[in-house]
């Protein structure tokens, strides 16, 4: 039998029939994105708040029912200017393997997205108290395609932010994320439902991977629960953001592997293992300094509607180390100005945390006081019931007290010219109330020379003259040598302060209020 069409004039026009229908498909769908490309932008602007969207081309694909739209920019609409994101080709199709099991969602691929914003778009976008959806973020998607999202990769993705314009960038760069199962339709009761995987370069040289679960759909915001690692770091890249807080990092590099769970429940970052290697950083006092602290603070803190408790963070490190380093402490509200610093910073952290609830935790730190005495310290800290805990040994050896002129000249009105300055503490903090001491060592101090201070006044030679002469004179102490003693004893005066707090006030009233009276009690003796 020949059933070939030539034979068969009915197939014949019937194969003409379905060809012409063909081809005027394809025509019709070929003058048909032009018309969607305009409904689907003014849709997704009519959604959105405070943002506009512009899309360069749309392409249907009527065969897989899938949208391909290509050089997709978003701007701030009090920043046009500056786009806030570009994505170079964006394509949405059904996710087919769920249509299977009965659940029509959507899987979308963006490819080379580019974000870009600066300080002031960051701050408008925190001081909005409207949520994502008041904003239309998922209207606007659900106009770009009808479906909700239920899978998202992004390729290639680059982020910059600009903390101000003499700053440089900080950038993550190479940014490949895969997220699946966000509308939580494969397993309802699992808290952290869709798997996450993230990889991409930080700054120049550091990596950053991150591999866990997340729950997009958990209210206010979404929840994340990932094993995180960084790798070469380099710190000296968030100076724009550490400068706001007076905090200088000129160098140094970080490695980390932690896990972080961030959700409206629970917000814990846990380092396994943390190092920092070559750090070199200075927190400076400044006029206004706390008073900036503050402000920082009070502008990244996150917003809490009412009858809404946020948890408090919660950062320890199960192990952690600081080598080759150097942290100082810079004082601009004296005259004249000084800086205290520890060079070849070694220290281990073991168990350490900003709550201090659960296990002992011990630091251990040796350096070079002024970058000449020998120092050492040793903390333990208790758990927290409920007041802080902990023990501070400090023991410096061997520094040249010229070294601490600037310190000298500030709070004792004097310098010298040699000399040598050790000193030891022993403190215990328990129940409310501190007990220990502070004792500081001044050996073979020469407060005047004519020729160091030919150019000061002459009362200001008269009096460091003198000075030298009771030093000299101190009794009960081998002749070149004058020590005093300082007990710290007494309830604290803010016992529910967090141990962080106490312990940064108990160093720092040792060393400025009780090595520089020290200081001068000796000479007045």
């Amino acid at each position: 039998m020949d059933w070939s069409l030539s034979s068969h004039p009915r197939l014949k026009t019937i194969g003409i029939v379905v060809v012409v229908v063909l081809l005027f498909l394809v025509v019709a769908f070929s003058f048909i994105d032009e018309p969607l490309r305009r409904y689907a932008e003014r849709q997704a602007n009519q959604a959105l708040k405070g943002y506009h969207l512009t899309l360069g081309s749309l392409d249907f694909h009527p065969v897989g029912l899938s949208v391909d739209l290509e050089n997709v920019v978003l701007a701030q609409e009090n920043h046009p200017e500056q786009p806030l994101a570009t994505i170079g080709r964006w394509t949405a199709s059904i996710h087919w393997r769920e249509l299977l099991t009965g659940n029509v969602v959507s899987d979308h691929q963006i490819e080379r997205p580019i974000i870009h914003f600066t300080r002031t778009q960051a701050a408008e976008e925190a001081s909005d108290e409207r949520d994502l959806k008041e904003r239309g973020w998922q209207q606007a998607v659900l106009e770009l395609y009808p479906l909700e999202i239920n899978a998202l990769e992004i390729s290639d993705g680059d982020v910059t932010y600009i903390d101000s314009p003499n700053s440089k960038p900080l950038r993550l760069q190479a940014i490949q994320f895969r997220a699946e199962n966000i509308r939580n339709i494969e397993s309802a009761d699992n808290v952290y439902p869709s798997e996450i995987k993230l990889d991409a370069q930080v700054f120049d040289t550091g990596r950053l991977t991150v591999e866990g679960k997340a729950d997009f759909l958990s209210e206010p915001h979404l929840g994340v629960d990932a094993e995180v690692t960084l790798a070469q770091v380099a710190l000296k890249d968030l100076l724009p953001l550490a400068g706001r807080m007076n905090l200088q990092v000129r160098e140094g590099t970080l490695d980390a592997r932690g896990h972080v769970e961030y959700s409206p429940i629970a917000r814990q970052v846990e380092f396994h293992e943390l190092t920092v290697d070559g750090l070199r950083a200075d927190y400076v006092q400044a006029g206004r300094s706390a008073k900036k602290i503050q402000q920082a603070t009070e502008a990244v803190k996150p917003r809490v509607a009412p009858g809404q408790r946020q948890p408090q963070l919660t950062l320890r490190v199960e192990r952690g180390k600081i080598t080759n380093s150097e942290l100082g402490f810079v004082n601009k509200d004296t005259e004249p100005n000084y800086r205290v610093f520890l060079a070849q910073v070694e220290m281990t952290i073991q168990d350490f945390s900003n709550r201090f609830d659960r296990g002992t935790a011990k630091v251990d730190l040796a350096g070079r006081f002024m970058g000449t005495g020998k120092l050492t310290t040793k903390a333990v800290f208790r758990p927290q019931k409920p007041l802080p805990d902990f023990d501070l040994k400090i023991k410096i050896v061997n520094t040249a007290l010229k070294s601490m002129n600037n310190v000298l000249r500030a709070h004792a009105g004097a310098d010298v010219q040699k000399g040598t300055f050790a000193f030891f503490s022993e403190m215990t903090v328990q129940r409310g109330t501190v007990d220990g001491y502070v004792k500081p060592f001044f050996k073979n101090v020469d407060v005047y020379d004519p020729a160091q201070d030919k150019d000061k006044g002459f009362f200001k030679q008269v009096y460091e003259g003198v000075v030298d002469g009771v030093v000299s004179l101190f009794e009960n102490e081998p002749r070149e040598v004058v020590a005093t003693e300082t007990e710290v004893k007494g309830p604290l005066s803010d016992p529910r302060a967090s141990t962080w707090d106490i312990l940064i006030n108990l160093v720092k009233n040792a060393f400025l209020q009780a090595i520089v009276p020290g200081f001068k009690q000796s000479i007045h003796s």
